[in-house]
């Protein structure tokens, strides 16, 4: 019995490799274990470590409360209109009704990385067909520095893009009605996510009716002029009804003409190539080369196999994107990251535009690489991203005596205005040692209701108004104030490594703000007279502003 058993247990391993290789559970089995993956890091601490990210929440918390709040209703009131940047506005106060508003904000930000990767398999499945494991290298770009930076509107409409334009690979040939109406929702969805997703997706879909696609020897241009117009609609929609903002503003065109002189064609060429490089980067930075190698080099071997199939039209628009990312300036007019926001959907569209093929010892290799590669990434992640709970809970205790309606100054006892200590643990750094808590003050106005100046709430960009009279103190953007500029005047900004401008919100703050939270507290650093301690634990304390105002109460606020 027992020699029976032992001749038929390799018979029982292959057979149970084959049922795990068998197209339908393989199907099932591989996009399950992926989503896991990239989901596990989401877990790991109740607000997310990513740059922008508490600033989406304290945005997402007032126009969950949708005026029903007094507090949050005194401070801010709502305006929307049809314009870019909506995504995340437009999802989670909807999911919020039946999940926690944190859940809520964590699953859009899971659900942006799920669709660009899953986005970039579907194109090259719809263009190759089979079940090739390298499309499943997009997925070493989920922790890259678009999701750490917070930019989640962008990535969601990023995966949008990607996923029009895998379908419109498998609308081909059908009515051309059909296809324009599915331009047309495209072009809206795309344009309600991010500006940049809907150029995007009018570069893609207009590259795959240009060039020729397999058999065809003639390109299109008659049907891309035709795609162009039917994306195109929503946006001349929007600038003819949309608000006024810096898209539609007068004279941008000169604007951008200036800074692509000062800053683009090939400048910055060593923060371009970092950049590039951040796209397959994670907090997990060691594996960082490892994943640059794999994508570099599956192809490059099935190159010198002439085993590498090539989607023509994907590859000519990530030409396109590259040209941009090495012309184009960091900021065009008012928005910020440009060539670096080009990267991650350079890279997707090369891994969707490439089919390599390593034969059957490379193929498994290489593939079992990449599943380790993203457990290691995924596991790194969640090991630094749990330090963030440490941090929130200093943050929360020290900010429990705060009233709502009151007004807070934040600021961080810190060396430069952008960058972290040498000191600082690796859940402080976003990317190349940037500051990962500079919106985190924003728990202020999540948890205390309190107004804190920097909550994103820029004309034509959010739906979200100040009100009088704390409109005098916002300030749509800028770095998180150092505690030494508390005493210095504007004219000593010099004084500042990494300032170029001097803050907005530290103008007359003796009389202006109620409370000055530090973040990055350096016991020893000496204060202000003005500042009288009320709390202090760990990473943030808490100062009152004896010299402050009369605070306006909230109901006076609102009127």
């Amino acid at each position: 019995m027992s020699m029976s058993w032992r001749t038929s247990a390799p018979t029982r391993l292959t057979g149970l490799a084959s049922i795990l290789r068998s197209s339908r559970l393989s199907k099932i089995l591989r996009p399950a274990a992926l989503a896991l993956v990239l989901l596990l890091p989401f877990t790991a601490t109740s607000v997310l470590p990513l740059l922008d990210y508490p600033n989406h929440l304290a945005r997402m918390a007032i126009e969950t409360a949708d005026g029903r709040d007094p507090a949050l209703a005194a401070m801010y009131s709502l305006h929307w209109a049809f314009f870019p940047n909506l995504a995340m506005d437009l999802v989670v106060p909807a999911l919020a009704r039946v999940l926690p508003l944190s859940w809520a904000a964590s699953l859009f930000a899971a659900s942006a990385v799920l669709l660009s990767v899953s986005g970039c398999i579907a194109l090259h499945r719809a263009w190759f067909g089979g079940r090739s494991w390298w499309p499943y290298a997009s997925a070493l770009t989920g922790f890259g520095f678009v999701l750490t930076n917070g930019f989640l509107n962008y990535l969601f409409g990023l995966g949008v893009a990607l996923w029009s334009a895998a379908i419109w690979i498998r609308l081909s040939g059908r009515a051309f009605a059909l296809r324009a109406g599915f331009a047309i929702a495209c072009g809206l969805v795309c344009l309600l996510c991010h500006i940049f997703a809907f150029a995007l997706l009018g570069l893609l879909l207009a590259s795959l009716e240009l060039v020729p696609r397999r058999g065809s020897v003639r390109p299109r241009p008659g049907g891309a002029v035709l795609v162009l117009a039917a994306v195109a609609l929503p946006f001349l929609v929007y600038k003819l009804l949309g608000p006024a903002n810096t898209y539609s503003s007068a004279g941008q065109g000169r604007l951008f003409l200036q800074q692509l002189l000062a800053h683009g064609l090939l400048a910055e060429p060593r923060m371009r190539l970092l950049w590039l490089v951040g796209t397959v980067s994670s907090p997990a930075a060691p594996l960082s080369p490892f994943s640059l190698a794999l994508l570099c080099g599956v192809p490059a071997a099935a190159l010198l196999r002439r085993s590498l199939g090539a989607a023509r039209p994907i590859l000519a628009a990530a030409v396109c994107l590259l040209i941009g990312y090495l012309l184009l300036p960091s900021t065009v007019v008012d928005n910020g990251m440009v060539y670096p926001r080009l990267a991650l959907p350079f890279v997707l569209l090369v891994v969707a535009g490439l089919n390599p093929q390593l034969g059957p010892v490379g193929a498994p290799t290489s593939g079992a690489v990449l599943a380790l590669l993203l457990l290691g990434h995924a596991a790194g992640t969640v090991r630094i991203w749990r330090h963030q709970e440490p941090l929130l809970r200093d943050i929360r205790h020290v900010i429990a005596p705060i009233p709502p309606c009151a007004r807070v100054l934040a600021v961080r006892d810190g060396g430069q205005a952008w960058m972290v200590d040498a000191d600082e643990p690796p859940v402080d750094r976003v990317f190349y040692n940037g500051i990962v808590y500079a919106n985190l003050p924003a728990i202020l106005t999540v948890d205390r209701h309190a107004f804190w100046p920097m909550v994103f709430a820029e004309s034509g960009k959010q739906p979200l108004v100040v009100r009088a009279p704390f409109r005098s103190m916002q300030q749509d953007d800028g770095y998180l104030p150092l505690s030494r500029q508390l005493t210095l005047e504007p004219s000593e900004n010099r004084r500042v490594p990494g300032s170029n401008r001097w803050p907005a919100q530290l103008s007359d703050w003796r009389h202006r703000y109620d409370y000055v939270l530090v973040l990055h507290r350096r016991p020893g650093t000496t204060r202000p007279l003005e500042l009288r301690l009320v709390r202090a634990h760990g990473f943030a304390a808490l100062y009152r502003v004896t010299s402050a105002a009369k605070q306006p109460s909230c109901e006076i606020a609102k009127k």
